[in-house]
């Protein structure tokens, strides 16, 4: 179960940073979701079944990397590498995930930035 609201507050958060970041004339936004099946386990003298399936949603953008030496801070609040923004959608974001025992992840080269959403079903 997940709360709805914060949910898409999460994606509204990356897929708003993403736009940000992209070049509009020749830039892309993609998103992608993954379902990743996991083992369905009862556990002895528990009445639900134990899962770790995982919905994998992927939101890809072709902006400027994330510089290596702020790979450990985008997550935290007050960090922002642009200008007139104060630093908390990441930190919301995370916080969001993390509430909901998922994870949140990211990848970035110099033409492609890829945030890795992952929340357990």
């Amino acid at each position: 179960m997940v709360n709805k609201a914060k949910v898409i507050n999460l994606l509204s958060i990356i897929l708003i940073n993403s736009f940000e970041s992209i070049d509009h004339n020749h830039g892309y936004v993609k998103i992608k979701t993954i379902y990743q099946h996991g083992i369905n386990r009862k556990l002895p003298n528990i009445q639900t079944k134990f899962s770790n399936s995982l919905l994998c949603i992927i939101i890809e953008n072709n902006g400027p990397m994330i510089d290596v030496n702020n790979s450990e801070r985008i997550f935290l609040p007050f960090y922002s590498s642009k200008s007139k923004e104060r630093g908390f959608g990441l930190y919301i974001a995370k916080k969001i995930i993390l509430e909901h025992g998922g994870s949140l992840n990211f990848d970035s080269d110099y033409d492609r930035t890829k945030f890795i959403i992952s929340l357990p079903i």
